[in-house]
């Protein structure tokens, strides 16, 4: 009797988070091109926006950026269209979307050998006029050619009031390696330019991370020579003039992916390591990068205050490899760190095809939680390892929402999920949406596209797009 009382209430509850959720679905809305990426933008409970653009899509004359506008009832009431800047034939390369209140910043990049330079664009569309600037260079750097054009990275801080841009200069033999540094506020004045030379030698391509802090400080963590017994780990600041270069000289620890942890006036990088000889990078393998567990770094006081191997009894903890981090919040003195393992490959549509498949692996899932002084406090591994073929890549990863005091994630596994995790009232598995066909009346197994997910500020509200094939629908979550 005590059993079937007990199942009793476990389904009631059950039921009860089913209605917790209510979610609501447009029409259907049609790609412009399989490659087309569609996130939303402006989120108010009133109206909303998407922002649309081609990924992986080599297109050198024109790279067009749609924006579109819905009301409450997913009614498209207006579109714009604009096209990202050419440097002489050269459509640019999309670097970066900041999204702020009323408008959004679209940074872009495109080098002429002709012409012999590299140039960054700003381009800023207004929700309020409708309108898009005219694109301005805010950097530039002169190069010899297409192969030593030098490296471009693009970083805004977490508070969205600082935005840096970093070039590595163009490869030159036998010298140091030369990097040049702008950064500029969300009104694209420049608040300090610098450049500095570093004490490793110049490279051809670098692999590295640019994070600038809410009070403008950068941070270049650089990974150097790291398929050699020479490789090295290091972190550079930078604060206009102000450089210092910290190697780390741990025996045997070398810094993977890592992120930018800010903690009031304190910053902390943290991410993952790899203890070893040799800390090995293959750039194209499902294998991926082997990787130990996580840490975090204090910039100020330039040491490492937490360091934690990844427990290989945790079902799935041995497949962490090419661990990225994908969401980090800081919640009183707790820290969340959720990091998924990312791999790249390609290979021949067939004996007989010079086309190729591009594959892209996703999972397992690491969630992390310790304390401000780098104390673990819990350590949790999803087995929801998915490999997406070329254009089907839109449904990878996830997207985090702090709810409840702990996490909801929103991802794919045969359809769209939500699951909590950390908090109190932890819930189980749940899937929605209800999308149909044209006709209304068959249901249509539909994914979430992660990165196209909006929640609206001070409401139990959340935007977000499904696909299925070229079908797209906007959809509104409330609770």
């Amino acid at each position: 009797m005590k059993k079937l009382l007990l199942l009793f209430i476990m389904c009631i509850g059950l039921v009860s988070f089913a209605q917790e959720f209510k979610i609501e679905s447009s029409k259907i809305y049609e790609k412009n091109h399989p490659n087309q990426i569609s996130k939303v933008v402006f989120a108010t409970p009133y109206e909303f926006y998407t922002c649309s653009y081609l990924k992986n899509v080599f297109l050198d004359n024109q790279k067009e950026i749609t924006i579109a506008k819905y009301d409450q009832e997913f009614t498209k009431v207006g579109t714009f269209r604009f096209n990202l800047p050419k440097l002489q034939l050269r459509a640019a390369d999309l670097d970066e979307i900041i999204e702020l209140e009323n408008t959004l910043i679209f940074i872009s990049n495109s080098m002429s050998k002709k012409k012999g330079i590299r140039e960054v664009y700003a381009q800023v569309f207004s929700k309020e006029t409708n309108s898009v600037s005219e694109a301005v260079t805010i950097a530039s750097y002169p190069i010899e050619s297409y192969s030593k054009s030098g490296q471009i990275e693009v970083s805004y801080s977490a508070n969205k009031n600082r935005i840096a841009v970093l070039a590595n200069m163009p490869f030159v033999k036998k010298t140091k390696e030369k990097i040049m540094v702008w950064t500029f506020d969300t009104q694209l004045q420049s608040i300090w330019s610098s450049s500095h030379t570093l004490s490793l030698d110049s490279e051809r391509a670098y692999n590295q991370d640019l994070h600038i802090s809410n009070y403008g400080k950068v941070y270049l963590v650089q990974r150097n020579k790291y398929n050699t017994k020479k490789a090295t780990s290091s972190i550079i600041t930078i604060d206009g003039d102000n450089f210092n270069e910290e190697a780390l000289t741990e025996p045997m620890f070398f810094l993977r992916n890592t992120t930018l942890i800010n903690i009031g006036i304190e910053d902390l990088i943290g991410g993952f390591y790899f203890e070893g000889k040799v800390p090995y990078i293959d750039n194209n393998s499902d294998k991926g990068n082997a990787t130990t567990g996580v840490f975090l770094y204090n910039v100020n006081a330039n040491k490492i205050i937490a360091k934690h191997e990844f427990d290989s009894s945790i079902n799935g903890a041995k497949d962490l490899t090419s661990v990225q981090p994908i969401f980090t919040n800081v919640l009183g003195d707790d820290i969340y760190i959720i990091g998924e393992k990312q791999t790249y490959s390609s290979k021949f549509k067939s004996d007989k095809s010079t086309e190729l498949d591009y594959l892209y692996t996703h999972g397992p899932t690491v969630l992390l939680k310790l304390d401000t002084k780098g104390t673990l406090k819990d350590t949790k591994v999803m087995n929801n390892t998915v490999t997406y073929k070329n254009e089907n890549s839109e449904r990878a990863s996830m997207t985090v929402l702090p709810m409840n005091g702990g996490l909801k994630l929103l991802y794919n596994t045969s359809n769209f999920t939500m699951v909590g995790y950390f908090s109190e009232d932890e819930q189980p598995t749940y899937y929605p949406p209800e999308n149909y066909a044209e006709n209304g009346t068959s249901r249509l197994t539909t994914y979430l596209v992660p990165s196209s997910v909006s929640a609206v500020k001070d409401y139990n509200l959340v935007y977000f797009v499904t696909t299925n094939g070229n079908n797209i629908w906007i959809n509104k979550m409330t609770w």
